[in-house]
């Protein structure tokens, strides 16, 4: 499986709960917390296109895969419980963005990350 894919994958399961969680809780989607994470999600993929080749090879290893999930649900839990639902619409707007990111680049709409920086 292609790795792009793999990931994909990977961000549509939390994005999934994440939506269930929000509209189970009505928490109400305002713009702010979309474009909060809208642009973290972007520049958070701009970040780690300036040292690709070393983070892919850190993502590779499913240890880092596992504690990435890990460090997502204890942060959105903590996250949720001092600043309440619009935290989980901050990620899941990330999520939505990173996904919409990836569809992007399997079709050929946009560079992959890894290509959006000079080394």
């Amino acid at each position: 499986m292609d790795e792009l894919v793999r990931d994909g994958l990977l961000a549509l399961l939390p994005a999934v709960a994440l939506a269930g969680c929000v509209g189970w809780l009505a928490v109400p989607v305002t713009a702010t917390p979309v474009v909060v994470g809208v642009a973290g999600t972007l520049l958070l993929e701009l970040v780690l296109a300036t040292r690709a080749d070393t983070v892919r090879r850190y993502w590779r290893t499913s240890s880092v895969q596992a504690g990435a999930v890990g460090v997502l649900l204890v942060g959105l839990w903590l996250g949720w419980q001092t600043l309440g639902g619009q935290v989980l619409v901050v990620a899941l707007a990330g999520l939505v963005t990173y996904l919409l990111l990836v569809g992007a680049v399997l079709v050929g709409l946009v560079p992959p990350t890894s290509q959006w920086v000079r080394e």
